[in-house]
């Protein structure tokens, strides 16, 4: 290596100043990646051809060789560094959770690296260089706040925030928070129905809040397709506030949401080219009525109906989000600890019959044990 390219500014030497071979690679569907220190001693693990990439790229250039680089230098630099993603082992990149050895690790999505790991019976928040996340959700993931527990009464505590009075949908409601830590499984969509003041947009954030922060909580729902595979593919848990309806295709992406699915399209100035993403995760849904009338995503889907909040036990709006915020190192904390309990038990848990979604249900018999 460091030999120029006809025309170039930049050599491939500069690339190997900046980069090791090790740093580079593509993802599962063929995204080039980068995992390296930035400038501040925090680990980023970023797509090459984002724009957070190509300012930690000027920053490293900035400070390995003392001066500000060139437009046309940034990009020669991608161009190389795609180049050598082609020739380096993949790795699976995961969003906010994933498996391994038999235990969960829950990203907190801060520049550390910070994660919980669960195993059966106990949780604790570290490390790891096993397992990579990516970093990248639309609209910008948030960071988690470190949990912590010891509180007994947080079952009573979270219904404060959420708007469900019978216990039976507070268990289930319980069960699905719970589960959407759990990787490789399939989630049902959560669908919220309710009336005007009913807190249907209130409960999803806290959903969010606590599953998958961002700095878009409530998503508008997009006309194709494509756009709300990309949107879920992006989301660990994606929330859809305020729907009139959704489509027969709509209606079909959101399955494959529920059970995974992947989709492609033509990368942008190719058209040879193909970009291919994966899709599964954890849907949310809000409406005033039930939008969800194909059989297949009913099928998959909790429907929780909420009823309209009464003006004497209606809260301010900053004093209900202020005292969330408080509580919410203990909610998480509490999560894992349920999920900690979960998974210790669930070799015990036997069912004859299963129905659709049948990991979902396992995971709710032992969480409700």
């Amino acid at each position: 290596m460091g030999y120029a390219l006809p025309g170039s500014t930049t050599s491939t030497g500069t690339c190997d100043k900046l980069f090791s071979s090790g740093q580079i690679f593509r993802n599962q569907t063929g995204e080039a990646y980068a995992d390296t220190m930035d400038i501040d001693g925090t680990r980023k693990i970023l797509p090459i051809e984002g724009r957070q990439f190509g300012n930690l790229l000027t920053r490293m250039y900035c400070m390995r060789f003392g001066r500000m680089p060139a437009k046309k230098e940034i990009s020669e630099l991608r161009f190389q560094i795609n180049a050598w993603a082609d020739i380096s082992p993949r790795r699976f990149m995961h969003l906010r959770t994933a498996q391994h050895d038999g235990r969960i690790y829950y990203s907190l999505g801060d520049d550390l690296g910070s994660i919980v790991e669960i195993r059966p019976g106990a949780w604790s928040v570290g490390r790891t260089e096993n397992v990579y996340f990516a970093n990248r959700p639309l609209g910008g993931q948030q960071v988690l706040p470190t949990p912590t527990s010891g509180d007994s009464d947080l079952r009573r505590r979270l219904f404060q925030f959420v708007n469900l009075i019978n216990p039976d949908d507070q268990l289930l409601f319980l069960a699905y928070l719970a589960t959407c830590i759990v990787p490789e499984i399939a989630h049902p969509a959560c669908l919220l129905v309710g009336g005007e003041g009913s807190a249907k947009s209130s409960t999803a954030r806290i959903v969010k809040a606590l599953v998958d922060p961002a700095n878009i909580d409530l998503l508008g729902f997009p006309e194709k397709d494509i756009d709300l595979a990309q949107i879920c593919s992006h989301n660990h848990l994606a929330v859809f506030d305020n729907l009139a309806r959704i489509s027969r295709t709509q209606s079909d992406v959101l399955c494959r949401a529920v059970t995974g699915g992947a989709m492609s399209k033509r990368r942008l100035y190719s058209d040879a080219d193909d970009f291919s993403f994966t899709f599964q995760g954890c849907v949310v849904i809000t409406s005033i009525n039930l939008v969800a009338e194909q059989p297949d995503l009913l099928d998959r889907s909790l429907l929780f109906r909420m009823p309209r909040i009464s003006s004497e036990s209606r809260q301010c709006e900053s004093s209900y989000w202020q005292e969330f915020q408080k509580m919410r190192p203990l909610l998480l904390g509490w999560i894992f600890d349920v999920l900690a309990g979960a998974m210790d038990i669930m070799p015990t848990v036997k069912v004859e019959s299963l129905p659709r979604l049948a990991d979902f249900y396992r995971w709710g018999i032992a969480i409700s044990l």
